[in-house]
C-alpha cells in the first residue's frame, strides 16, 4: 500500500522537530566525567543528574524494565542475546558514554539491519540515544536516523504506534 504524499511530507517535519528539541536541551543534564585519557569530557547521562536539579531529561526519561517487551522479546532477552553487540547493551544500560567515535555511529547503522527479531531493540536504542546525543556525535547520528526514516517511513510510524516502551504507557 503506497504511503500518501501528505504523510511523506510530514515525516521530515517530525524529524526536524525531534532534532530541534534534542539540540535545545537545557545544560542541566551535563556532567563532567574523566575519559580514558584522563581528560574531562562533557556528557549527558540521565543517571548522573542530581535529583534536586530536576532536569528535563531526568523528569521525562523513561526507564525500561527488564520484563517489558521490545518487539517480540523482553528487554532481558535482548540484553542476553549474544548476537546484539556488547556496545549496544552498554549504551542502552547507560554504562557507556556516547561520543563521536566510529563505534557509536554503529547505532544508526543498526537501523538498516534486516534482522526483524532484533530491529525493535535497535530502534529503541536509537531513540534513547537521542536523549543525550550532542556535540560531534549528534550530527552523523541524526543524519543516519533521518536517512533511515526517509527510506522506512511506515516502519518508523509503526514503531511509535505499537511499541509500548515508546509511548506514555
Amino acid at each position: 500500500m503506497p504511503i500518501p504524499q501528505t504523510v511523506k511530507m510530514k515525516i521530515p517535519i517530525v524529524v526536524l522537530a525531534l532534532i530541534t528539541v534534542s539540540c535545545n536541551e537545557p545544560e542541566a543534564g551535563r556532567v563532567d566525567s574523566p575519559t580514558e585519557s584522563g581528560d574531562t569530557a562533557s556528557v549527558r547521562n540521565p543517571v548522573s543528574v542530581p535529583e534536586d536539579e530536576g532536569s528535563y531529561i531526568q523528569k521525562h526519561f523513561r526507564e525500561i524494565r527488564g520484563e517489558e517487551y521490545i518487539g517480540t522479546r523482553t528487554l532481558n532477552e535482548h540484553l542476553a542475546d549474544p548476537n546484539i553487540p556488547a556496545l549496544f547493551k552498554e549504551i542502552f544500560q547507560v554504562k557507556k558514554e556516547l561520543n563521536d567515535g566510529d563505534d557509536n555511529n554503529s547505532v544508526t547503522d543498526s537501523l538498516f539491519s534486516p534482522d526483524e527479531m532484533r530491529h525493535p531493540f535497535y530502534f529503541v536504542l536509537a531513540t534513547r540515544c537521542m536523549w543525550y546525543a550532542d556535540g560531534a556525535f549528534a550530527e552523523p547520528f541524526y543524519v543516519g536516523i533521518s536517512s533511515w526514516i526517509r527510506q522506512h517511513p511506515a516502519a518508523f510510524m509503526r514503531y511509535f504506534r505499537q511499541e509500548k516502551v515508546l509511548t506514555d504507557a
